[in-house]
């Protein structure tokens, strides 16, 4: 769509024969792990510490801090109702239909979107029970 747009602009055509990013948001390509370590790390926990923690790519979306058993609710795929004063002056901050991260004792629960002043989760991270504690 880059080479797209600007031959349009230019009253031209035009197509890209390589595109490199150099960064995405706070991400920037010297940091980047190749598509072959990646494959390597497989799907082992243990075997990634190359990898950035969850927070660190939801930077930018509010985090909410909910109690344990709002936590599980959440990671269950229930919705929650917010009842804290100071949970919900946050949750009003984001707006209808906006994102927050949920978390519990500094660990991502959710994603979750504000409908009114309830959290409904989008997106539940895999946590046991005891990850909760």
């Amino acid at each position: 769509s880059l080479a797209r747009d600007l031959a349009r602009r230019l009253g031209t055509r035009g197509h890209l024969a390589a595109l490199v990013r150099t960064f995405v948001g706070p991400f920037r390509l010297e940091d980047a792990i190749p598509l072959a370590r990646v494959r390597e790390l497989g799907h082992s926990a243990a075997a990634s510490p190359p990898l950035l923690p969850i927070p660190a790519a939801l930077d930018d979306i509010l985090a909410l801090a909910l109690p344990r058993d709002e936590a599980l609710c959440l990671r269950r795929g229930q919705a929650v109702a917010v009842l804290r004063s100071d949970v919900r002056q946050s949750v009003a901050t984001v707006g209808e239909a906006g994102v927050v991260l949920v978390t519990h004792s500094d660990r991502p629960v959710a994603l979750a979107r504000v409908d009114g002043m309830t959290l409904r989760p989008l997106r539940v991270f895999n946590l046991t029970e005891g990850d909760l504690d």
